[in-house]
């Protein structure tokens, strides 16, 4: 199998600010990233950013991308009848004979639901308390199903809040944002996006179908 991560071919369905970081990763190593978004200046912004950008709703161009792509990253959120990136994405490998090495879904930690104070692990039960968290865990279940079907490599990976450049406490503090939490015991769990790209290379570079990560 192809390191996807040393030279990748990237389809990023979802171009919004993780998806970025990491298109913007996979060309800095020497490859590619295609895009997808709705949003006609958002495809405008990502060309800007040396980037190529697509509309997922134009089937023949989502089609080709898929065909030419080593690694897939489903980032869209959730709604309400499932993954967006599932069901536009089905019938595009369904059409092509090329199959990625590595597809990764972004997932929540809101699968885990309240632990009350507990940590919550990989492979502990999945118990989501809120409508976001229980969209998530059911497209983690289709997405899994997929992958066993159609012989896919899919992995999962559960992300708390991400900060970064421009987004953290510090830059709420500048722009007078910044809210107190006076909550006794409370423990923030957030993930620089830098380290979430990490993450991300280093499972293309050694894929484990089906395998759970939080980041």
């Amino acid at each position: 199998m192809a390191d996807a991560a040393a030279s990748p071919s990237l389809l990023v369905y979802g171009g919004g600010w993780l998806g970025r970081a990491v298109g913007r990763e996979a060309v800095r190593r020497g490859g590619r990233a295609i895009l997808t978004s709705r949003d006609a200046d958002r495809r405008a912004g990502l060309t800007d950013e040396g980037l190529v950008a697509i509309d997922p709703n134009d089937a023949p161009a989502l089609t080709e991308a898929v065909a030419g792509a080593s690694a897939i990253l489903i980032s869209a959120p959730p709604v309400a009848d499932g993954c967006p990136g599932l069901k536009a994405l089905t019938p595009a490998l369904a059409a092509t004979e090329v199959w990625p090495d590595w597809i990764g879904y972004v997932s929540s930690t809101a699968v885990y639901g309240d632990r009350a104070g507990g940590w919550a692990l990989e492979d502990s039960e999945l118990n989501a308390a809120s409508l976001e968290g229980a969209r998530r865990v059911r497209a983690e279940r289709d997405w899994l199903d997929a992958g066993q079907g159609m012989g896919l490599t899919v992995q999962l990976f559960r992300l708390p809040a991400l900060y970064g450049p421009g987004r953290s406490p510090l830059d709420r503090l500048r722009d007078g944002t910044a809210r107190i939490v006076r909550k006794p015991g409370q423990v923030f769990n957030r993930v620089h996006v830098d380290d979430v790209v990490s993450g991300l290379f280093a499972s293309m570079a050694r894929p484990r179908p089906g395998a759970a990560y939080i980041l």
